[in-house]
């Protein structure tokens, strides 16, 4: 399977994923709104609000994979970023130490400032 095909199909399960999950949550949300007890069981652990989420969700995923758009627009942002040069482990590394560094420094110029500027105040009050 070609990289991009199966890193579009990755993007597509993942979001089949997310979507799922929010439209059960949004179901369960506008179900509880409805009346507190229409969210029934239906079997097992099963609630009314998971399987209309799992339908929804999948529903969505479907139409957003037959939609030759977003199928296209999938395609585009997968081949940009396989263009995309990764840094090293190193240069990761070097780069946390450097972030962390400047962090740390501005950390303390600000706690500086605050310290100055309280005690002129405390000066003033």
């Amino acid at each position: 399977m070609e990289p991009i095909i199966r890193y579009r199909t990755i993007t597509y399960l993942i979001f089949g994923m997310a979507m799922v999950w929010l439209c059960s949550k949004m179901s369960a949300s506008a179900l509880a709104f409805a009346s507190p007890r229409a969210d029934r069981i239906l079997f097992g652990n099963l609630h009314i609000s998971g399987g209309l989420g799992f339908v929804l969700g999948i529903g969505v995923t479907w139409f957003a994979w037959s939609n030759a758009r977003s199928h296209q627009w999938v395609t585009e942002v997968v081949t940009e970023l396989s263009k995309v040069t990764w840094p090293s482990k190193d240069e990761t590394r070097k780069s946390m130490w450097v972030v962390i560094g400047f962090s740390v420094m501005t950390a303390v110029l600000l706690a500086a400032f605050d310290f100055v500027w309280k005690f002129a105040t405390d000066l003033i009050l």
